[in-house]
């Protein structure tokens, strides 16, 4: 089976990104020798460089830009600055991010590298009067990939090159047209760039016969429509996944989703109107390091909580129900992880503390020590996330969009995870959290020591189901089309 992915990366996307499920997923299909192809609807010209950066250099790649710029250089391969022919320059003045070129004791244009290495051109600025009126974008593979033209400070025109030179395309920014010549040799005109995007997905497809070939696609707008685009030749599933990482502008509604097969990391992603919207495969996104130790608790019964997006509500229901705990038992600890703990959680447990100081009529002591069992903390990468999880008794994740790097991490060390929707990380009969009363039982179960330790070696075991080529498996199984 073959499978084409096609994410929502841009240039300033992180190539280091932990919580980028896509990005997960090309890294695991190449390392299991799968057939991947990774597709590119936008244009992205430092493609080379930044899929180095990503550790995923080797993976096959098909882009709308280059099946229209009639690109076949593969290699990363930058211009340098003597490739270009220049006027008889008074001058060239290096800075740190650019060279400036001056002919006739004047600025003539700005050669600038890209962040944060400084060692590859991105563009080169021409510059009459003082002001931009031509920018020529390098790609990293050794050709001037675009010129965009500039009346004063406006953009009236971009045209598009082949790696021979060649125009063609041309988006004129005063008009919205944009002209296309196919490497077919038709001409055609169009007004926005996504159905350009579309017609060249289209063909491309179309030419790749009917092999037993699935699409996965990272949702955003564009990404939708191209989806739609090639439903009508292969099946296509959306790949629902917490994007945490994700623009806002690649965002996209969960209603705009029903119309598509997806594939979570978890059930019942969403409701539409009271329509649960059940997605048709749950697959694990993320592999589990098998060389990272086992949890070993120590004295304290440590809970880690990643709060995530929760009703403030729920929150204060949940938060209660930890306090309990921390009265009745002195080594129960909780450890909060969230990004504005300060604003969202320091003010709801100051008051269920104080609540619980003149209900229970408990003395400074008891409150000193019952404010030293709550740890707030910021976000935490994922390496520093797990020194913590290396002695905690649980995991909570109490959100809505479960966290599956968390759960991935959990799970690698043996420590049980409590969510209020089941994920792809969990054995079907580890059921979700139904109200704070049974995260309440749940918690009272791990603290026996007898309970936790059989636990603890039930998810071990489990971890074989998540090793690189089992993962594979499973998301082959999953896809191949007579199942999908």
């Amino acid at each position: 089976m073959k499978i084409s992915l096609l994410p929502t990366w841009q240039e300033d996307s992180n190539p280091k990104n932990e919580v980028d499920g896509a990005l997960a997923l090309t890294r695991l299909f190449l390392s299991t020798d799968n057939q991947v192809t990774v597709l590119f609807s936008n244009y992205f010209p430092k493609l080379r460089t930044w899929l180095g950066q990503a550790e995923i250099e080797d993976v096959k790649l098909w882009s709308v830009y280059d099946y229209i710029q009639r690109v076949t250089l593969t290699d990363r391969n930058p211009l340098q600055v003597n490739d270009f022919t220049w006027p008889a320059a008074d001058e060239f003045i290096r800075m740190y991010d650019r060279i400036v070129v001056l002919v006739g004791h004047q600025p003539y244009a700005n050669i600038f590298f890209t962040y944060p290495k400084a060692d590859l051109i991105d563009r080169i600025d021409f510059l009459r009067n003082g002001q931009v009126y031509q920018q020529l974008t390098i790609d990293d593979r050794g050709f001037v990939s675009r010129a965009l033209f500039y009346q004063g400070n406006t953009l009236v025109k971009a045209e598009y090159l082949s790696q021979g030179g060649q125009v063609v395309m041309v988006h004129d920014y005063t008009t919205s047209q944009i002209q296309v010549q196919w490497p077919d040799g038709r001409t055609e005109n169009y007004f926005n760039i996504t159905d350009v995007a579309q017609a060249a997905l289209s063909e491309w497809l179309a030419q790749q016969g009917e092999d037993d070939w699935v699409v996965l696609v990272e949702p955003s707008s564009e990404n939708l429509a191209l989806a739609k685009a090639a439903e009508r030749q292969h099946p296509v599933f959306v790949l629902n996944y917490p994007f945490l990482g994700a623009r806002p502008d690649q965002q996209v509604s969960s209603a705009e989703l029903l119309n598509f097969k997806t594939i979570s990391g978890q059930h019942q992603i969403s409701s539409i109107d009271g329509l649960v919207q059940e997605p048709a495969k749950v697959l694990a996104p993320f592999t589990i390091d098998h060389d990272i130790a086992e949890s070993r608790p120590q004295e304290d019964f440590v809970a880690y909580w990643r709060q995530g997006l929760v009703d403030s509500g729920k929150i204060r229901k949940y938060l209660n129900t930890l306090v309990d705990l921390a009265v009745e038992n002195a080594n129960f600890v909780t450890i909060i992880e969230n990004d504005r703990w300060q604003e969202s959680m320091q003010p709801v447990l100051t008051d269920l503390i104080n609540q619980k100081q003149a209900d229970q009529h408990l003395d400074d002591d008891q409150v000193r020590r019952l404010t030293g069992q709550f740890v707030l903390i910021d976000w935490q990468s994922k390496e520093k996330r797990q020194s913590f999880l290396q002695t905690a008794a649980v995991v909570l994740d109490l959100a809505v969009d479960t966290d599956l790097v968390l759960q991935s991490q959990a799970l690698a060390v043996g420590v049980p995870a409590l969510t209020i929707v089941q994920n792809a990380y969990q054995k079907a009969d580890n059921r979700p959290i139904s109200s704070a009363t049974e995260l309440r039982d749940r918690l009272e179960a791990l603290l026996d020591k007898t309970y936790w330790q059989n636990f603890h070696i039930e998810l071990v075991s489990w971890k074989k189901y998540y090793t690189p080529l089992a993962l594979a498996q499973q998301w082959q199984d999953a896809l191949t089309v007579k199942n999908a």
